[in-house]
């Protein structure tokens, strides 16, 4: 009797542990990342969901700076990515965003998720873009960088400088 408990214990730990398993692997989702194909180096672009969207940057040099102006959308919050993880004063209204830091940090070269946005459309997800980007290297130099639209797969706009 006491062995039969033993056998049943045990195929009842192996049947939920087979179901984590598989639940898990069901639940796995392909990360929503997704880097545009281009050449250049100096790029920002967003990654629109249905809430939210988060921006990213892929940078060949330190940026000490960001200033980014949307249309088709009304911010509600910031928060998260680089940005916040490395004390950046980050503040924003319904439709731009403004990024440093007091004590001079840089985002260093590579490619960082900066920045979440809460956010509504207020003209469909289609109408969501970036309308004006500064983008400031060391001592507030202007640094050229592009935004690429993934919809279109192309770069629609250079920053100001």
């Amino acid at each position: 009797m006491e062995n039969n408990k033993s056998n049943l214990i045990t195929i009842i730990t192996s049947l939920a542990v087979i179901i984590m398993i598989t639940a898990g692997i069901m639940l796995h989702e392909e990360p929503e990342y997704i880097s545009p194909s281009t050449v250049e180096n100096n790029i920002i672009w967003i990654d629109l969901k249905n809430d939210s969207l988060d921006i990213w940057m892929r940078s060949e040099e330190p940026v000490y700076g960001i200033q980014f102006e949307f249309e088709g959308i009304k911010i509600s919050k910031s928060d998260g990515g680089y940005l916040n993880l490395e004390g950046f004063n980050t503040s924003h209204n319904e439709s731009m965003v403004l990024s440093f830091s007091f004590e001079g940090k840089s985002i260093p070269p590579g490619e960082f998720m900066l920045l979440s946005l809460d956010i509504t459309y207020t003209g469909g997800k289609s109408g969501a873009s970036i309308s004006n980007l500064v983008v400031a290297g060391q001592g507030g130099t202007a640094l050229d960088f592009g935004y690429f639209n993934l919809n279109s797969n192309t770069i629609v706009l250079r920053s100001t400088h």
